[in-house]
């Protein structure tokens, strides 16, 4: 870089630093510092241990004509998460997009292979990703693989429910016939479907048209993605050319398993995926569809616990919240919330004795107290069988909730407060059975619009996603090669939910706080 633009930089980055006050607790805490208050990070009890300074956030500021490599420090690196193309096996084929003449060139924002969107660039003081990633961007091709009129499409929804399904079925089914593709078929009963004719239906606008309004999946979701080489001949048998497959990691490993077979098998088939999870721990993208809908009926849950809790002397409202390995649900219904005393996650370690005597503690001094947990907490509590697993592969979880009131009135009777009283609520079911709400419908509506584009452009092997508010095209490993996102109780969101709760840390004694390793974080 020029001596000039080092100056440059210089003065901008110490300019900012003056005036900024970082984000977050560690920003709060230098705030007051400045103020001239003596409370800071101790008000938070130990809880608190990701702290910013006040350039925490400078990077290079970009100016001029400057490259990735200029703003990059030494040993930092871009990567581009790139996704096949059919061309590149089958070779190029251009047809005009039918959507400029149906749409009477209202239809002008289009993408193509120079589309590139680049991850946020951003560093804390002691946390220094190493790789920033790069993404194709999602949208119209103006120049598609695909005649739409050679194209036989299937749809499925695997996994658990969640809310939006219907709404990308939707999506797929209608602009797959704004394409004007002549055969759709939706596959009920998730993977295990493409092995019985029975499973496969026609679908069309008319069927779809309002499923969005309703929960669930119109399609029937299930678990479980056996046989592989025979759902993927059944698919080819059915001439199969444009497979869109809605699900969780473990869906989309069956995904990328489908695609390798289809290459092997030299078959000519776009592969796409749509992430699902309600519990929000896709790594990668911003968030998951369904996502918001689940924290507004959680919110809703952990209202009806206040109300119980303030309406009933010595009363703990306890509310369990889905989150088998990921806390986002609860972490951000108790943010919403605001009324909750004590949240706790899977990512935690929890000493019950600790847990127990506070409980105490709130129950004397405001007669009161609203716990909200996250069902993986019973891995965390309690001892799993692992040798119990569902139909996924996922471990079966024991109740935490029923556990934790069970404890709860033991400690009181064994403290002589037999007159406690909990009151304990698990909406599971209801969170994810909900229709969505119309931010998530229309996130589900352009996440499957896009699905279609990217499918039509001969892309395969490729999910989408919303990755730093851009939707983009994301390769199947850079899913399935990483790591489930888990809320970093070292992170800026664990500090907001710990200063909305105010409690103390319940971590065993010898215990280290775990820390997420995980590429993106909140």
């Amino acid at each position: 870089m020029p001596s000039d633009s080092k100056n440059n930089y210089a003065a901008v980055a110490a300019a900012a630093a003056t005036t900024a006050v970082a984000a977050g607790a560690a920003g709060y805490a230098v705030y007051k510092k400045m103020q001239g208050y003596d409370q800071t990070v101790s008000e938070l009890r130990g809880n608190v241990s990701h702290l910013q300074e006040e350039n925490a956030h400078l990077s290079r500021p970009v100016v001029g004509s400057m490259t990735g490599d200029d703003i990059l420090l030494p040993g930092e690196k871009l990567t581009y998460l790139k996704p096949s193309n059919l061309a590149e096996r089958f070779g190029k084929k251009e047809h005009t997009t039918p959507l400029i003449e149906k749409y009477e060139g209202q239809l002008q924002d289009f993408q193509d292979e120079h589309s590139i969107v680049t991850q946020t660039i951003y560093r804390n003081k002691d946390e220094h990703h190493k790789q920033f990633l790069r993404y194709l961007r999602a949208g119209p091709r103006e120049k598609v693989y695909f005649n739409p009129k050679e194209v036989t499409a299937a749809i499925v929804t695997c996994g658990g429910l969640c809310p939006g399904l219907n709404n990308v079925i939707r999506g797929l089914t209608q602009m797959l016939e704004e394409y004007g593709v002549p055969t759709i078929y939706g596959v009920k009963n998730g993977y295990k479907g493409f092995k019985k004719d029975n499973c496969w239906i026609k679908l069309d606008g008319k069927k779809v048209e309002t499923i969005h309004r309703m929960g669930g999946s119109a399609l029937v979701c299930n678990r479980g993605n056996d046989d592989i080489d025979v759902m993927a001949e059944a698919i080819m048998k059915k001439g199969v050319n444009m497979l869109f497959i809605v699900g969780g990691d473990g869906t989309h490993r069956g995904a990328d398993k489908i695609q390798q077979y289809m290459v092997k098998a030299n078959y000519e088939c776009s592969v796409v995926g749509i992430p699902k999870t309600i519990d929000n721990d896709i790594p990668v993208i911003d968030d998951s569809f369904g996502f918001a809908t689940a924290v507004s009926e959680a919110v809703r849950a952990i209202e009806a616990g206040y109300v119980e809790a303030t309406g009933a002397p010595n009363c703990i409202g306890l509310v369990k919240l889905m989150g088998r390995n990921s806390g986002f649900v609860v972490l951000h219904a108790v943010c919403a919330a605001a009324t909750v005393d004590v949240a706790l996650l899977p990512e935690m370690d929890i000493s019950l004795p600790k847990l127990l005597d506070h409980i105490k503690q709130k129950i004397d001094k405001d007669g009161h107290i609203v716990v909200v947990v996250a069902e993986g907490c019973g891995a965390t509590l309690m001892q799993a069988d692992p040798n119990l697993k569902d139909a996924g592969g996922n471990v079966k979880l024991p109740d935490v909730g029923v556990y934790l009131k069970d404890k709860i009135m033991e400690f009181a009777k064994a403290n002589g407060r037999n007159d406690w009283t909990v009151k304990y609520i698990d909406p599971t079911y209801m969170i994810r059975a909900v229709p969505a709400n119309p931010g998530d419908s229309t996130y589900c509506h352009v996440l499957a619009h896009n699905a279609v584009h990217g499918a039509m452009a001969g892309y395969t092997g490729f999910s989408c996603g919303k990755c730093d508010q851009r939707y983009v095209m994301l390769p199947f490993k850079a899913i399935t090669g990483r790591p489930p996102r888990q809320v970093n109780t070292a992170g800026r969101w664990f500090a907001r939910m710990i200063m909305f709760t105010g409690q103390p840390s319940f971590l065993p004694p010898g215990h280290i706080p775990r820390h997420s390793s995980a590429l993106i974080t909140h």
